[in-house]
């Protein structure tokens, strides 16, 4: 079965289709610039991210419960000679979220 369509004629279809005019190129009510008085930094850098990372890692561990131990020998990994080591920069990431909290 074969069905046969008819287009409708040319002055109909021109009724009703909306036709758009384009702006113009230099027209002030339509044209938005927005210049940045600084440029954008990203929220990580390649610089800080590792930093960033064992804070929120550490952070989470003692959210978690972790004993202070358990974070310096399993999480920053100091063992043996290297405890205090890892216990005096546990303290300063302690530090650090301590002032993220009262910020």
């Amino acid at each position: 079965m074969l069905f046969r369509c008819k287009l409708p004629a040319y002055r109909e279809m021109k009724s009703v289709t909306q036709r758009f005019l384009p702006a113009a190129k230099n027209d002030p009510k339509k044209m938005v610039v927005i210049q940045a008085e600084q440029p954008l930094q990203p929220f990580f850098t390649t610089d800080n991210f590792h930093e960033n990372l064992i804070v929120g890692v550490v952070k989470a561990c003692l959210e978690a419960g972790f004993s202070d131990s358990r974070v310096i020998k399993e999480v920053l990994g100091y063992k043996g000679n290297s405890y205090q080591a890892g216990k005096q920069l546990l303290e300063r990431i302690k530090h650090l979220l301590m002032g993220e909290k009262n910020a």
